[in-house]
């Protein structure tokens, strides 16, 4: 009996730790044209997306952002989120498309008459 409910506990925990681990997935993002690197954490189950950091990787320039994103629309392929610049005079528009581990970003000027900026990523995610 004591064999049976040692059985039951560690499955239970090895069922919480996958489901943790499910509910958490890393997205790692690059700008082909200017191989510029964006790395969030995408949380499914919170229908959370966080912006951890950014990188040139021309310059080696590292952004640590750490920065929960807006969300605007959260289903189970598709994420629509909105974020200031730190200066606040840009206001960016984010699509991922989960499934097809892409997102595109349109940079929209504030302060000044501008075209807005467009970007397209390409995605690889981890757990």
């Amino acid at each position: 009996m004591k064999i049976i409910n040692n059985t039951i506990y560690i499955l239970i925990i090895f069922l919480i730790m996958a489901n943790a681990s499910a509910q958490n997935k890393n997205l790692t993002c690059t700008n082909s044209e200017t191989n510029f690197i964006t790395n969030f954490k995408i949380d499914n189950v919170e229908r959370k997306i966080t912006h951890l950091s950014s990188m040139n990787s021309k310059t080696n320039q590292k952004y640590y952002v750490d920065r929960d994103l807006k969300i605007l629309n959260f289903d189970e392929n598709i994420a629509i989120t909105l974020s200031y610049s730190n200066s606040g005079k840009i206001l960016n528009l984010l699509v991922f498309n989960l499934k097809e581990q892409t997102y595109t970003q349109s940079g929209h000027y504030l302060d000044i008459k501008q075209k807005p900026n467009s970007q397209l990523f390409e995605c690889v995610m981890n757990n």
